[in-house]
């Protein structure tokens, strides 16, 4: 499921995994509004990449949806990067830009989201309604399709 997102660069990371926990809980029909739900918890060693010890990762399903396994929203734990060079989440990237009057040229450092398998511990609500021009939104309906 999660380990098909792995990129090269999350392997350094991942060697610290000691041990992975799942917890599932089927919806309890007796009680309203309840939710099926999928919990996965990553039990790390101590490393140079981040302060936890365990990464947490709850899938809720939509309780009322013809589809049973319908992303309702993703609640992460929040990863405290010991630096930003440590966070496969995130790269730098260089980019030009020439002043139109004075044609001088300068280099911007932009900071970019990149594709890691850390990037499911980010908290997503699935979006009721969209925008297919709006790519923010379909970054986030993709993120959540992966899983």
């Amino acid at each position: 499921m999660i380990w098909e997102l792995a990129k090269e660069k999350d392997e350094a990371i991942l060697k610290f995994v000691r041990h992975v926990e799942t917890e599932r809980q089927d919806r309890d029909r007796s009680v309203a509004d309840s939710r099926k739900t999928l919990t996965v918890r990553l039990h790390f060693a101590e490393n140079e990449f981040f302060s936890e010890k365990v990464l947490s990762l709850k899938v809720i399903y939509k309780p009322d949806s013809n589809d049973e396994d319908e992303v309702e929203s993703l609640e992460g734990t929040n990863i405290s990067w010991a630096d930003e060079t440590k966070d496969p989440t995130k790269k730098k990237i260089k980019k030009k830009q020439k002043h139109k009057k004075t044609n001088e040229t300068r280099t911007i450092v932009k900071t970019v989201e990149a594709e890691s398998i850390f990037n499911v511990f980010t908290s997503i609500v699935a979006l009721k309604e969209y925008n297919d021009d709006d790519e923010e939104e379909n970054d986030l309906r993709d993120k959540i399709q992966m899983i």
